[in-house]
């Protein structure tokens, strides 16, 4: 099912179109309040769908009604009564389109403007009567239908509830009492307990005009599914896109689609046992997982421990499905509806649909106006990421790799298929055991080798049973001279036709008894006496008849026509007489009677028995062997063949046996949606007893059915998606548990280089060892101009330097070589400044200074600078960057507002306030920080280029920089340059003297080049605890101690933060150590 309306040059297409609506209150048209427009918001998720309707006061019209529909009267302690509401739409444009409702409900609440000129309506559809209802009764062992049929019928509504197979029959207790909230009463409402069942079954939960509908979520595949196409179809970037949408925003979510874990968790109605699990890709936990990733916690009452992991699977896989979404604004469609599929096309990526499959709609936002016509947004859609095709096996993957279920295609499992696959599995090996013994009787019957029972030979013995049991069995025929006997028997066919016709030709019927007359002689008298005179040949021909007259019916004038017939019809008769054809073929022989065609047909029954024979055996000596026992049977034994000889009741058991087997074969296989008779090769000559054992398998691991269900159906999307390699190579063993989802990634890595490669000319005309001399060519030409550059500054700036001559008549020149002469009592840096600042300028135009080091020695009413550079000003404070900024004409502040601020960790004042070393501190305001407030244009630089592996700069990029830095892969495929260790219960604590301590510290042996401390006292206590476990102090340097020693590494304030701090290695020597 699906509608495809072909819309271009959108939004003014959309007038080409003439969708139109209308409103019914109670079931009838108000003139006096027309529809202008509408908003209505349907959505899967777990509310009603609503309207918000705008109308049109008709004042006129209004003004000769008895009463306002908008504006009841009531009396005082009466409750008004429900205006109910629908909205009906068609497409004017097609020829006789029918009114759909697109919503209906009741009205929630109404506005109008004082002149009465225009009227709002808000309205819900009809779950709003479960919203609006509280639930005081209590169910005890109902079943789901049971229980939502009760509630939908008590709102007044018809419920239309089914639920899936796996369901049927499971009764669950959902307790009520008629007290207060906070003892024991689970839901609020009834809509509450309704979503509450139908979230439970994994069903959509919506209202249908006054039904409301509990179904089972379809899948793109299902039949009842609709599925609306849309074609993006993007002509290029040099012109506008065609299709039928104004906007298009795709998006894809990484973190829900890896890293996600659900937790479910169950009481009983007394609080005294607790059922939950913990759920991810990995399959369920009853512990928490350390590495659990984004976690999502749901809390469910009056649960087992099976429906817990039900329950929590199916919140995984909702949460993990819209890892790919799209919204999306197009000309509206009548017919689409939360709940159906749409597929998409054109837009030449991923996010266009393999065949078969579809997005699911989730929500659907419709407007309709006479000014904006007729417009849906936004649709938002979602699929699953083919990731999860994975998962299963990751689950499973024992029930994979010893696939006992093997042959079995069942997708879906439930409970009551269970039941009945292994009712039909037991009925198939009852039939199988039968069999046997029906095949070794009917072997022995007819003398064949038992020793191959493979189906096809199972099925030629059947074949060859049914030929013996027809009719047209003879002995003549089974015979190696069978055909000649035939030819020689079918030559009389010939005579005895003509017999027949002769007998045909005759004027008169002639008795039988006309045989013993001398016909020869009677007719040669006839011709003689034809011959005389008149008076002699009457008298002649009339004592002729009278002899022939007894032998005759009617006699006929003139005897010589059939006398000759007669004549002719002995002779052919007495040779008839004397063949020996009874002796070849028995009673089948009778003369004139003979059935020719039932000697054609058992000669072909005796040719096609020898072959259905030879079918059966395949040595010569055991074919020769069967042969002469069947011509036996065939010559000497009709009394076993006939019905209540113990060889015609071996046939025919065998015959039924064998027709019961194949019933039950083909119930289990509908059941299982699988070909039973090929779980074993049919040419296999043990094929009854492997058959018997793969469905004893069968039986024995019924445990395995719902994981293998799922696997297979796993199976059939991966195979849909293109991914039948990888899931042959998990079957085979070829790929690990726990690298399948590895070797996904790699291979759809490697498919997509492929295609990129070739769809783009650059990168298919690469050739590495021209790129490597273009490399080495620019790195050339760039020392080149840096080593010009250099030469061309430094020429630049002597040119201002004066000569000899002209320095000893400057004073500044001058105070530079008194002091240069001296050899003690120098001046000092700021006197010398003040005295020459031009030939400081001149001598030194660039100054490479810290913040302290300008105030100390530059004058600040010194000429300016033309430019004042901070670099890593996220380190500066304020205060100490203001003197600098005052010294220059222009500033350029070089800082990463993500890394650390600037603290008073090291502020002497707080040492000496306190006489124990302590590592809190505080936060201060640094200079970076300060100009990007105050709204200084700002550049960001987004290529990383330093880090030598990618992976020492991936953590920060992800974390802090939201993925915006440009970086380089590493050259090589395994970068571990970072890894994460994570400490179970790890915190960060204040100790004794000052030190801060780590109850559960991390001992990992790992290779660095030193050890990093929050401050000295902490170092200390790293050294005394290293010293303690390791032998091998002395490989490192006190050196090393002392550089770490002062790394500012600031404190965490929390446990967590501790935890996601990280050391940062550099260097190429590394040694062994242990870090604390």
């Amino acid at each position: 099912m699906s509608e495809t309306y072909t819309v271009v040059g959108y939004p003014k297409a959309a007038h080409w179109r003439q969708p139109r609506a209308r409103l019914l209150i109670n079931g009838t048209t108000r003139d006096e309040t027309p529809l202008e427009g509408f908003t209505l918001s349907r959505t899967r998720y777990a509310r009603c769908d609503t309207a918000e309707l705008t109308l049109a006061i008709n004042r006129t019209l209004l003004a000769q009604q008895d009463s306002k529909w908008f504006d009841v009267s009531v009396s005082a302690g009466q409750t008004p009564p429900d205006i109910n509401v629908a909205i009906e739409m068609r497409e004017e444009a097609h020829t006789g389109a029918q009114w759909r409702t697109v919503f209906s409900g009741i009205v929630d609440k109404v506005r109008w403007t004082p002149d009465q000129t225009q009227l709002e309506v808000e309205c819900r559809d009809m779950l709003a009567k479960l919203m609006d209802m509280r639930v005081q009764m209590a169910w005890l062992n109902q079943t789901g239908p049971d229980v939502l049929n009760a509630i939908i019928k008590q709102a007044g509504l018809t419920p239309q509830a089914s639920f899936p197979a796996n369901m049927t029959g499971q009764f669950w207790q959902v307790e009520h009492k008629r007290t207060s909230a906070s003892a024991h009463h689970k839901f609020q409402t009834a809509f509450d307990l309704a979503r509450y069942i139908a979230d439970e079954f994994g069903c959509d939960l919506y209202a249908d005009g006054n039904t409301i509908v509990c179904h089972p979520a379809l899948s793109p595949g299902a039949s009842s599914a609709v599925i609306h196409p849309f074609d993006y179809s993007d002509p290029g970037p040099d012109k506008p896109i065609r299709a039928s949408a104004a906007q298009m925003m795709l998006e894809r979510d990484y973190v829900t689609s890896k890293n996600v874990m659900v937790h479910v968790m169950s009481w009983d109605s007394r609080r005294r046992a607790v059922a939950e699990t913990w759920f991810s890709a990995e399959g369920h936990s009853r512990t928490q997982s350390e590495n659990m990733g984004t976690l999502y916690t749901f809390r469910v009452p009056g649960a087992r421990q099976d429906d817990v992991e039900r329950i929590a699977e199916a919140k995984y896989n909702q949460i993990v499905a819209h890892d790919r979404t799209i919204s999306l604004t197009l000309p509206g469609r009548i017919t689409l509806e939360p709940r159906h599929f749409m597929s998409i096309s054109g837009t030449g990526s991923s996010w266009d649909m393999p065949s078969g499959d579809a997005y699911t709609v989730d929500a659907v936002e419709t407007t309709w106006s006479w000014d904006q016509m007729f417009i849906q947004k936004p649709i938002t859609i979602h699929w699953s990421n083919p990731l999860r095709i994975c998962r299963p096996f990751a689950r499973i993957g024992d029930v994979v790799v010893s696939p006992r279920l093997a042959g079995l295609e069942q997708t879906d499992w439930s409970p009551l298929w269970e039941g009945r696959l292994l009712d039909a599995v037991n009925r198939a090996l009852s039939a199988l055991d039968t069999l046997r013994e029906a095949v070794l009787s009917v072997t022995k019957a007819l003398s064949l080798p038992q020793n191959n029972l493979s189906h096809q030979r199972l099925e030629q013995i059947r074949a060859l049973c049914s030929h013996l049991l027809l009719p047209h069995a003879a002995a003549w025929s089974f015979t190696e001279s069978a055909r000649e006997t035939r030819d020689v028997v079918l030559r009389e066919q010939e005579s005895v036709t003509r017999c027949h016709a002769l007998t045909a030709d005759l004027d008169t019927r002639w008795k039988d008894s006309i045989r013993a007359l001398p016909l020869a002689e009677t007719l040669a008298e006839w011709r003689t006496v034809k011959e005389k005179w008149l008076l002699a040949r009457s008298m002649g021909q009339k004592a002729i008849r009278k002899r022939l007259e007894p032998h005759a019916i009617a006699l006929p004038e003139d005897c010589e026509s059939d006398l000759e017939a007669l004549v002719e019809r002995a002779t052919l008769l007495e040779k008839l007489t004397n063949a020996s054809h009874k002796t070849s073929i028995g009673p089948m022989w009778r003369g004139l009677d003979t059935d020719f065609d039932a000697i054609n047909a058992t000669f072909d029954w005796g040719q096609e028995t020898r072959t259905r024979l030879a079918g059966c055996t395949a040595e010569t000596g055991e074919l020769l062997t069967a042969r002469a026992h069947l011509r036996t049977l065939l010559a000497e034994g009709q009394d076993l063949l006939a019905p209540g000889g113990t060889v015609h009741a071996s046939l025919t058991r065998y015959l039924a046996v064998f027709t019961d087997l194949d019933a039950a074969l083909k119930t289990l296989g509908n059941c299982g949606a699988s070909d039973v008779t090929r779980l074993v090769p049919p040419e296999n000559p043990g094929w009854l007893e492997q058959t018997a054992d793969r469905l004893r398998d069968w039986k024995e691991a019924a445990r395995e059915l719902r994981d293998w269900c799922s696997w297979r159906r796993a199976y059939h999307q991966a195979a849909q998606l293109g991914l039948t390699p990888m899931i042959e190579g998990i079957e085979h063993g070829l790929i690990a548990r726990n690298d399948v989802l590895a070797v996904f990634e790699a291979n759809y890595a490697r498919w997509w280089t492929m295609h990129a490669v070739s769809d783009s000319a650059l990168l298919s005309g690469f050739v590495a060892a021209t790129h490597e001399g273009r490399i080495v060519r620019f790195r050339e030409l760039d020392e080149k101009l840096k080593t010009l550059a250099i030469r061309l500054i430094r020429a630049r700036l002597a040119g201002r330097i004066p000569g000899e001559a002209a320095g000893q008549h400057d004073p500044e020149y001058k105070v530079l070589t008194r002091e240069i002469a001296k050899k003690t009592r120098h001046l000092p840096v700021r006197q010398l400044a003040e005295k020459m600042p031009g030939a400081l300028r001149t001598l030194t135009p660039c100054l490479m200074m810290s913040p302290l080091s300008v105030a100390q020695y530059l004058p600040a009413d010194a000429a300016p600078f033309d430019l004042v550079i901070f670099d890593e000003a996220s380190q500066i404070a304020t205060w100490d960057a203001i003197g600098a900024i005052g010294r220059g004409k222009q500033v350029i502040v070089v800082g990463d507002p993500k890394q650390l601020p600037p603290t008073d960790f090291f502020t002497a004042g707080l040492a000496a306030a306190d006489a124990h070393t302590s590592d809190e501190m505080t936060d201060l305001d640094s200079i970076l920080d300060e100009c990007l407030g105050a709204g200084v244009p700002a550049i960001s630089l987004e290529w990383h280029y330093r880090s030598r592996h990618e992976s020492l700069i991936a953590f920060s990029n992800q974390a802090y920089y939201g993925g915006d830095l440009v970086t380089f892969p590493s050259p090589v495929t395994a970068d571990q340059a970072v890894s994460f260790r994570f400490v179970p219960k790890g915190i960060y604590e204040p100790g004794k003297n000052g030190s801060h301590t780590n109850p559960a510290e991390a001992r990992m042996k790992g290779l660095s080049e030193g050890m990093t401390a929050y401050s000295k006292s902490k170092l200390r206590r790293c050294f005394r605890q290293k010293d303690g476990r390791s032998r091998h102090r002395s490989v490192f340097p006190d050196s090393a101690w002392i550089l770490a020693s002062l790394i500012p590494i600031y404190p965490a304030r929390s446990s967590q933060a501790s935890n996601a701090m990280a050391p940062h290695i550099t260097g190429a020597q590394r040694r062994a150590t242990e870090t604390a």
